[in-house]
């Protein structure tokens, strides 16, 4: 029986923590975007780990809230990370925040604007429409990829093999023709005696001149 409720509780928290889910009852992602826009929510969304993003080096327009524009303290619920893509993990986070302090269930520690629950929840469901259209595809492209390269990468080598198989077989003759001048043999032995005797002869002849 506990091992049944515990798995239930494990099920349970792993459907909370699927950021994406489209039954958060928000209506879903509705239908499928026109290509201009998915081109654009491909380039404005990120899955990156939160943990990754440098908040310290984002600016007052990566953040949802802006108390003061010189007071960066001020600066609450980062969306965005460098690069300005909204960063999918942030933008959960920050929704949280601002829900539970519209339904009251959690009040802020800092003033949240009137017209902030409405852009969140607009970021929100364009962020399920890039992951339900851009982020689950994705994937399917590149896998097609290795397979072309791996096939184009192993013509080549049946390409020589075949012409290796198809080169004619040298003739002796065309052997014997590549020997180095001078090589083993009574007749190469014979033929440098006679090279270096007509050398001498003709160093003789100079010398007597």
């Amino acid at each position: 029986g506990g091992g049944k409720g515990e798995g239930k509780g494990r099920g349970a928290k792993a459907a909370r923590h699927s950021l994406l889910s489209e039954s958060d009852g928000d209506g879903g992602v509705g239908p499928k975007p026109e290509k201009p826009a998915l081109k654009r929510l491909a380039a404005q969304y990120s899955d990156r780990p939160a943990r990754e993003v440098n908040q310290q080096q984002l600016r007052s327009v990566d953040f949802l809230v802006v108390g003061s524009m010189g007071k960066r303290s001020s600066w609450k619920l980062p969306i965005r990370e460098l690069g300005n893509k909204y960063n999918v993990e942030l933008l959960a986070k920050a929704r949280k925040v601002v829900r539970a302090d519209a339904d009251g269930s959690k009040k802020a520690s800092f003033p949240i604007p009137d017209g902030t629950a409405a852009k969140v929840e607009h970021l929100w469901r364009e962020a399920k429409q890039w992951h339900r259209w851009c982020r689950t595809q994705a994937p399917l492209s590149h896998a097609a990829r290795p397979a072309s390269k791996a096939k184009a990468a192993a013509a080549p080598p049946a390409k020589r093999v075949k012409a290796s198989m198809s080169a004619p077989a040298r003739s002796e003759s065309e052997s014997s023709s590549d020997a180095p001048i001078g090589g083993g043999g009574a007749s190469g032995k014979a033929g440098l005696r006679q090279s270096k005797g007509g050398g001498a002869a003709a160093g003789g002849g100079g010398g007597g001149e």
